[in-house]
């Protein structure tokens, strides 16, 4: 069933890259060739045109690399990758290769060069990102049973949760239970802070331990088939002070706001800028220091990027994060992160964790 998932990918990017027999799309990005293949290697280039798909890895993922043998004609390499490519590609003709610029290094583009030579080599930002950010069903259920594994977890690390405990020893409660529920990876480190230090927006968990009356903010994903979910709730342990109830509640309805005005075909920048005009109500705009959002799959971060500055449409069965904060500097920081599923005309939020303040 999955290789079957993974043809139709390979043949829709054919026809959306219009590729040829001389008109070719290469690739090192191993997340790339993961979604087109399933393969998963730290040292594989592709090569695919109208007729041939072709991965290159080395010996050790010989094995690995022949279980997708009825995807893609598979290529060990005793060599660098681009000698590979090299000798391989000799008989082939091709007038003109595809490659994204973001996703390589200049060493890379430099090595194709002596390949291709540079008039032959179209170099495109985000060349395939929309491509892959409309899910199929396999990676919409994926990221959808990461997000239940992720909140299952968090579910399970409450009870944990203890005057003296370290930020660190909760971050580790939170990976074990992660591993255990069925998250093949971490999304990224599970940010896991306390007290002032909430006010960090990408603080990292530290020895710091936990005081009553403290605020928690915990940012963490789960991985199942390689794609992400990226959820983020706020606790409070103790009895809250009146102006953390009333930021809390400020980003907990700019969060439902946001989800209520996805649309497929909405200019993201739109809904930033609402978000910020909300915010500007309560005179606390200068807080909100990061975008809104972002796309999910096997990428953390993916296309769209929904902030001021980015000119990303949104589109049917992407799915995006919505997470407004507001941080204040040495006092404290509130986040709320959802995950959604944009449809032809409504949305599914796939959290179901309370985005209400949780007292402890």
């Amino acid at each position: 069933m999955k290789g079957e998932i993974f043809k139709v990918r390979i043949n829709s990017l054919r026809r959306n890259l219009s590729l040829s027999k001389t008109r070719a799309f290469i690739s090192f990005y191993s997340k790339d060739i993961r979604f087109l293949s399933g393969f998963n290697s730290s040292n594989v280039c592709c090569l695919l045109t109208r007729d041939e798909f072709i991965i290159i890895t080395d010996g050790r993922y010989k094995e690995e690399a022949n279980s997708i043998k009825n995807i893609a004609n598979i290529f060990i390499a005793d060599k660098s990758l681009v000698k590979a490519l090299s000798e391989i590609i000799k008989n082939h003709i091709l007038k003109e290769v595809l490659l994204q610029t973001e996703k390589h290094s200049i060493k890379t583009f430099n090595e194709l060069v002596e390949i291709f030579g540079k008039r032959r080599i179209k170099c495109r930002e985000k060349l395939i990102d929309q491509f892959i950010s409309s899910h199929d069903t396999f990676g919409i259920e994926s990221i959808k049973k990461a997000v239940r594994i992720a909140e299952k977890s968090f579910l399970e690390i409450i009870p944990e949760i203890k005057e003296g405990i370290t930020e660190i020893d909760l971050q580790a409660e939170l990976r074990y239970r992660l591993n255990k529920n069925g998250s093949e990876d971490e999304s990224f480190p599970p940010i896991v802070i306390f007290g002032k230090r909430t006010s960090l927006p990408h603080g990292k968990s530290s020895i710091g331990r936990l005081k009553k009356n403290s605020p928690i903010l915990i940012d963490w994903g789960a991985v199942v088939n390689g794609y992400n979910s990226d959820l983020t709730r706020n606790i409070f342990f103790g009895i809250p002070t009146e102006r953390y109830i009333q930021i809390h509640e400020i980003v907990r309805r700019a969060n439902e706001m946001s989800i209520n005005l996805l649309r497929s075909g909405t200019n993201v920048r739109v809904i930033h800028k609402k978000v910020v005009q909300y915010f500007e109500k309560y005179k606390v705009e200068k807080y909100f220091v990061h975008g809104l959002g972002h796309g999910l799959g096997l990428e953390l971060h993916s296309y769209p990027r929904i902030s001021v500055n980015s000119d990303d449409k949104l589109m049917k069965d992407q799915i995006v994060t919505i997470e407004p904060g507001l941080y204040l500097p040495s006092k404290f920081g509130v986040r709320i992160e959802d995950d959604i599923l944009i449809k032809a005309k409504k949305v599914e939020p796939f959290s179901t964790l309370p985005r209400e303040l949780i007292i402890l």
